[in-house]
């Protein structure tokens, strides 16, 4: 039978030579390499479909031309298949023509011998492929593999066991161009042997299943559960497994499950024999090929027993690592229990606290004491430096990086002790390798010892980098931009005596950027500088304050934040004011940003009504009441106004409060401090009064506005810029007010806001429950909790939401805090 329309390989020879003939009506003219890409495709097509017909070779053709060459495309294509038969004829009628397959490999004058060569490959392949398929006819299969399939549905044996080990996808009959039941055994045979060592339980049912013939072929297998099903007598393989569980307890509870899925042995001789297994285990070396094998978790009786004998025949560090490769697998905490069994045996050296590393509270405990009997010793300068370089190679050892580091961090003391007995010929040395370490050793430190060494201070100086001589170079110059300016003070940390010359050269340049960058990097600093300088320069402290405006304003309100506090009484208020100032600013900016505009209010209210006894005497809308006149034709001369003529505003119930609850416990500092306060302002400046309350919360809570309080804006600033970030995190006493502020409005949405880190005070979480219950049950408000994406207590925020059923948002950059808050309002509104 002849499947082929037109031979591939003569079909793209001719193609691309009649495209590269017309080169004057084409754009993109194409390499002969296009050939070997139309063979290929039709090839592919011919192995799936089993056959070729026109459209195979048109549709080819299109989809390898560029589009704007694909219309002349097909008409070459149709031209080669067809002729002239295409003009009078069309195609419908030759769609279902086929010829003898013919391998011609003409016109190949322009071909390169790579490409001729691969030409010949699929022309071979291709010849190869029709011969085979030609043997058999494709009806022939089809109705095969229907007959095998509807007798396996009616479950006639052997046919539902065939099908159930190709596991239904008898399509592999067809593709095989399988006839006969003799041709599919032996391709079942072949099917086995091919996939042995890989078999699923059903599959290896169902060989069993099939008789002795096949079964057989198992015992060749290379896994153990295979060549047991081999057996065939039930009470052979059940005294092999008693054999295997005395020998491996893995392998034998890999084999008890295998069996178990394929149907071998039953339910109750499988929880035996696990229950035997289980009872057989003696170490956690056992204990982990056992729970691999069964593939669950199941809970041992006699673990603290197995856990003892594993540290006696394995040693802590192989126990530990096992542990933790059983908890990583199935969720458990077994190393936290084998460090409690090393510990208690005593002993513990700084050798095993690396091996059985936990990083806990009691782990830290107990190398902060081992490294204190080892350095607590009166050490030479040789034997010290030999006992740290060996304590650093253990931390290094440290399968947790931030124990590794907490050990290096803990010998930032011996390394000033090395220094100080070092030589002063090794100093310096001594000195590059230190700086080599995560934490560098204090420079003002270093410079002490240095000094009793006579190493010269610029020289120190200079190992710890060049940026600070980049930044004594930028103000001895007068050049950078207050970003870099700023960076690099932030990294070089300079010494009060360098901050004096810093600001001297400032000074004398008149650069305002310069001197903000100094004033936002410590201004209290500043200051104290700028007191012995103002003989020198009279106007030197008004100058540093006039800069303070210089940079983006979040710069000012951190200034503020981390030295406002702290500064001297005498300049407080002159920086207060500028930090209100900026404050101000910045909200009325973000609210414009986010909303369009900075006007009040989120759902204004429009409807009129006519004025009644018991109305407002402040809703009367002065221009609806005279247009009303207007419109009724009445003469106020003539004819006296009466309350029928008079228009009010109608009082509506609200249709949104936001009740927000933020964070400003320590670990809420400085830039989280900031933007919090920008995003407060924000909604103090975009909501009406009684659209808005909000309170800020650490150990104690600081009622900033109630929800029916009218608080101006300039007071609501004050507060703001009197927070500290100080104390835990008690959020009960701020949900027993957002409590109150809930009971007093009556709102068609309300909505909970709370920002926070959430590493809620233990003691607190009961109160906390409480209050969060009360709150749905009464109110049932939308609650948004917000945290900081690197920071926060996702046990605690999950606490919460299992109470509320609210959303959580994870605030990837503090700085977006205004943007995120602007998207929640916006979509209560």
């Amino acid at each position: 039978m002849n499947r082929i329309f037109f031979d591939p390989i003569s079909f793209a020879i001719r193609f691309v030579n009649e495209m590269r003939k017309r080169k004057e009506l084409i754009t993109n003219v194409p390499s002969t390499r296009r050939a070997t890409a139309i063979a290929k495709l039709l090839f592919s097509r011919f192995m799936r479909k089993r056959e070729l017909i026109p459209e195979d070779y048109i549709l080819v053709a299109v989809v390898t031309t560029p589009y704007e060459d694909q219309k002349i495309a097909r008409k070459i294509a149709m031209e080669i298949l067809f002729g002239e038969k295409t003009e009078r004829e069309g195609i419908a009628p030759l769609l279902t023509q086929t010829i003898k397959p013919k391998v011609i490999l003409d016109e190949l004058e322009d071909y390169d011998i790579t490409t001729i060569t691969e030409l010949k490959k699929i022309a071979l392949e291709l010849l190869i492929r029709t011969q085979e398929i030609n043997k058999v006819s494709p009806l022939d299969t089809l109705k095969f593999e229907y007959n095998v399939k509807m007798k396996a549905i009616l479950g006639e044996h052997p046919y539902d066991y065939i099908a159930e080990l190709f596991e239904w996808k008898l399509h592999v009959i067809r593709e095989k161009g399988i006839t006969s039941m003799d041709q599919l055994k032996h391709f079942i045979k072949d099917f086995i042997t091919k996939n042995l060592g890989c078999l699923k339980p059903g599959q290896v049912r169902a060989i069993c299943k099939l008789g002795r013939e096949f079964r057989s072929i198992l015992k060749y297998s290379p896994v153990t559960w295979e060549k047991l099903a081999a057996i065939g007598s039930h009470d052979k393989i059940i005294a092999k497994l008693k054999e295997i569980i005395e020998r491996d307890l893995g392998l034998a509870t890999s084999s008890i499950r295998f069996l178990h899925e394929a149907e071998l042995i039953s339910d109750e001789e499988f929880d035996r024999f696990i229950d035997k297994v289980f009872s057989k285990v003696k170490t956690i070396q056992d204990l982990y090929e056992v729970y691999l094998g069964a593939g669950y978790f199941r809970e041992v009786e006699n673990v603290e027993r197995i856990i003892d004998e594993s540290i006696l025949r394995l040693g802590p560090k192989k126990t530990f690592k096992i542990a933790s490769a059983i908890d990583l697998k199935f969720g458990l905490n077994l190393k936290d229990i084998v460090f409690q069994h090393v510990i208690k045996r005593g002993g513990v050296k700084l050798e095993d606290l690396v091996d059985i590393c936990v990083y806990n509270r009691e782990w830290r405990e107990l190398v902060e004491k081992c490294l204190s009997d080892i350095f607590g010793r009166d050490y030479d300068y040789r034997s010290l430096l030999r006992e740290y370089r060996r304590v650093c190679a253990l931390a290094e050892k440290c399968n947790i990086p931030h124990a590794s580091f907490f050990i290096k961090k803990e010998l930032s003391n011996v390394r000033l002790e090395i220094l100080r007995k070092s030589p002063p010929s090794n100093f310096l040395n001594l000195l590059k390798e230190f700086l080599g370490e995560l934490e560098k050793p204090p420079l003002e430190e270093v410079l002490k010892i240095g000094k009793t060494k006579g190493i010269p201070e610029e020289q120190i100086i200079m190992m710890y980098g060049e940026k600070i001589e980049i930044l004594m170079k930028m103000y001895e110059m007068g050049i950078g931009t207050f970003d870099d300016l700023l960076s690099l003070l932030q990294e070089v940390k300079p010494r009060q005596d360098l901050i004096e010359r810093l600001l001297r050269e400032a000074m004398r340049h008149k650069s305002e950027q310069h001197l903000a960058a100094l004033g936002h990097y410590n201004l209290t600093q500043i200051i104290n500088a700028a007191r012995k300088l103002e003989s020198e320069f009279p106007d030197i402290i008004d100058r540093i304050f006039g800069s303070l405006t210089a940079g983006p304003g979040e710069n000012l309100l951190l200034t503020w934040i981390r030295h406002g506090h702290s500064i001297d009484p005498k300049y407080r208020e002159k920086l207060k004011q500028l930090a209100k100032q900026i404050l101000i600013d910045l909200a009325r900016s973000y609210a414009a940003k986010y909303f369009g505009s900075a006007g009040r209010g989120v759902s204004p209210s429009f409807r009129t009504r006519l004025y009644l006894y018991d109305s407002d005497a402040d809703m009367i809308s002065i221009n609806e009441t005279i247009d009303n006149i207007i419109l009724l034709g009445k003469n106020p001369l003539k004819f006296p106004v009466d309350y029928s003529d008079i228009i009010v505003h109608e009082r509506e119930r609200g249709r949104i409060v936001f009740v927000c609850n933020l964070d400003i416990s320590g670990s809420m500092a400085d830039l989280k401090l900031c933007w919090c306060a920008i995003a407060v302002a924000m909604l103090a400046i975009k909501l009406q009064r009684e659209e808005f309350a909000c309170c800020f919360f650490e150990s104690n809570t600081h009622i900033l506005k109630d929800i029916d309080d009218e608080t101006e804006l300039d007071d609501i600033v004050d507060e703001l810029l009197e927070l500290k970030a100080r104390g835990g995190t008690r959020l009960s006493r701020a949900l027993e007010w957002s409590l109150y502020q809930l009971d007093k409005i009556d709102a068609e949405q309300k909505v909970l806001l709370i920002a926070s880190d959430f590493c809620i005070w233990r003691k607190d979480w009961d109160l906390v429950e409480k209050y969060l219950k009360d709150i749905c049950v009464r109110h049932n408000p939308n609650v948004i909790l917000l945290a900081p994406f690197h920071s926060y207590d996702r046990v605690g925020v999950q606490k919460i939401l299992n109470i509320v059923n609210g959303q959580f948002i994870e605030v990837h950059d503090i700085k977006s805090l205004p943007n995120v808050l602007s998207q929640i309002i916006r979509r209560f509104t």
